[in-house]
């Protein structure tokens, strides 16, 4: 509702709660409604045919399956291999630290 919408309404409260404003009555309707109803749905068909086994044919697996200490959620792969490079990271500016320090008089 915008502002002036707003204030015609709260207007028209306060005209009833006042005693000014006029009640119309509100009628309710004569007969029922019309509705669609319900809708019908799929038609029940027969299931009198039954599916041939043999036209079904057993494929192998294509991947292999992981071993054990790789069956581990992703995420946990991925904090692994951040962890790896973190420590690649400290490992490198630890050597370079030491580097420089022993050139250094």
């Amino acid at each position: 509702m915008n502002p002036a919408q707003l204030d015609l309404q709260l207007a028209a409260i306060n005209r009833i709660l006042e005693g000014t404003g006029t009640v119309i009555d509100i009628k309710l309707p004569t007969e029922a409604q019309k509705t669609r109803g319900r809708p019908k749905g799929a038609p029940n068909k027969p299931k009198t045919t039954l599916r041939d086994p043999s036209a079904f044919k057993h494929v192998e697996k294509k991947r292999q399956t992981l071993p054990r200490w790789m069956n581990l959620r992703c995420c946990t792969l991925i904090n692994i291999a951040y962890i790896d490079q973190f420590i690649l990271i400290i490992f490198f500016y630890s050597s370079l630290y030491l580097c420089l320090c022993s050139m250094s008089p």
